[in-house]
């Protein structure tokens, strides 16, 4: 008499495999003799069950659908980034010309041209005009100073 050892594992997955799937699976490991020995391994049923029919393997469930953005919507924020970015530009050479450099507080050049950087560090016309603001403080602060106004001058220089 041959005595067969299964582990919890395998009894389980035996259970779980059709009359097919055995066949397969014991054909597949080379062990066909050990089969024909072995008595099958079936899942306790009660008699109620043993009427029903088996029911199919479990299947897996069913991938979800990710929706990937078309070029079209990955350009659109770029769209609004840069136009945002050409209204600020605009505006911040409108306040150069009207001498608005650093007030009225969050309405002046170097506001605008400081926001441009903060959403693009590379923008070289935000890069010029802010050079261009400092200039215009420089030369501001070198009047005032000739004018002997010093604490003018000191407050352009600190900025």
């Amino acid at each position: 008499m041959m005595l067969f050892v299964f582990d919890k594992k395998q009894s389980q997955r035996a259970a779980e495999l059709t009359e097919t799937e055995q066949a397969t699976a014991s054909h597949d490991s080379g062990s066909q003799a050990a089969t024909a020995a072995a008595p099958p391994v079936a899942a306790k049923q009660t008699s109620a069950e043993s009427d029903r029919p088996a029911s199919p393997p479990a299947q897996l469930p069913a991938a979800k659908t990710v929706a990937t953005p078309t070029q079209e919507q990955t350009r659109e924020p770029d769209v609004r980034r840069a136009t945002e970015t050409d209204r600020l530009l605009k505006a911040a050479q409108r306040d150069i010309d009207a001498g608005r450099l650093i007030t009225p507080e969050d309405n002046n050049a170097y506001a605008r041209y400081k926001e441009v950087l903060g959403r693009d560090p590379g923008n070289a016309e935000a890069r010029e005009g802010m050079a261009t603001v400092a200039k215009s403080l420089l030369a501001e602060a070198k009047q005032a100073a000739n004018a002997r106004n010093y604490r003018e001058a000191e407050e352009k220089l600190k900025t």
